[in-house]
């Protein structure tokens, strides 16, 4: 399992090219978003875990403090 960061450029989402690209080599991917409430993101990403995710794509400024990240060493 891994967690990949991507800086938005402001003109492109690499996210949805990062994660297409990973589907199509077999993996499960999941994509965290600001959408998902700051109270709901580490919900939202055991969610992912029990899923069985294989990569968790975010922007670094989504999940810098307080967020426990064990599962993605």
């Amino acid at each position: 399992r891994v967690l990949a960061y991507s800086v938005y450029t402001g003109t492109r989402d690499t996210t949805s090219r990062m994660k297409r690209v990973l589907e199509q080599s077999g993996l499960k991917v999941a994509v965290l978003r600001a959408s998902v409430d700051t109270a709901r993101r580490e919900d939202w990403i055991l969610d992912q875990v029990d899923r069985g995710v294989d990569v968790l794509i975010t922007n670094p400024e989504l999940v810098k403090t307080g967020l426990d990240l064990l599962d993605f060493p």
